[in-house]
This record gives structure tokens, sequence and C-alpha cells, in this order.
């Protein structure tokens, strides 16, 4: 699995029923989150958000902690709803390679 939101930030990005504007928006705004919350560039979010790149296992770990935090912002109903997508998403990288 890529990771982006359907990836790891395509969470829900190409939903059936969603017009392109729809897509690209709620792509945008999971690349802002992304790059707020994880503290990374906007080019790699954006990479991170399409799915183009996967974290690594303490990539991964970091990321995760870090939007668990942010699921419980109670100020921000569209940060909660990015954070808990890219948990469910990053949930498969977190379990350690076998060697």
């Amino acid at each position: 699995m890529a990771v982006g939101v359907h990836s790891l930030g395509n969470a829900g990005v190409s939903e059936p029923g969603l017009d392109h504007h729809d897509n690209f928006a709620r792509l945008l705004y999971t690349t802002a989150d992304i790059s707020r919350v994880g503290a990374l560039s906007w080019s790699t979010a954006s990479k991170l958000a399409g799915g183009q790149i996967r974290p690594t296992f303490k990539q991964a770990n970091f990321l995760a902690s870090r939007f668990a935090v942010e699921v419980l912002n109670p100020r921000d109903a569209g940060a909660r709803w990015c954070s808990a997508a890219m948990l469910r998403e990053l949930s498969p990288l977190l379990v350690p390679r076998q060697a």
C-alpha cells in the first residue's frame, strides 16, 4: 500500500461522489496538515499526501505520535479528521518488519 490518504495523505481523496475540486481541496488540506503536524516541508508533505513516498518505520512512528496528539485538537475539526485518517493509514506501517 502506498501512503497517501488512501495512501497516507489521500485519506478519502478519491472517494466516489466527490468531484475533482473536492478531491483537490482535500489533498491540499491533507498536505497542509501533514506539513504542520509533522514539521515537514510542503514538498515532502505533498508527496506523502499523494502516496508518492512511504515513510520508514521510524518516520511512521514519529508521525503517528504527532497525529495522536492532534486528533484531540478541540479547536479544529478538520485537523481531527485528517489526524484520524492519517493514523488509520499509518497503522500498518507501525509494525516492525521481520529481518
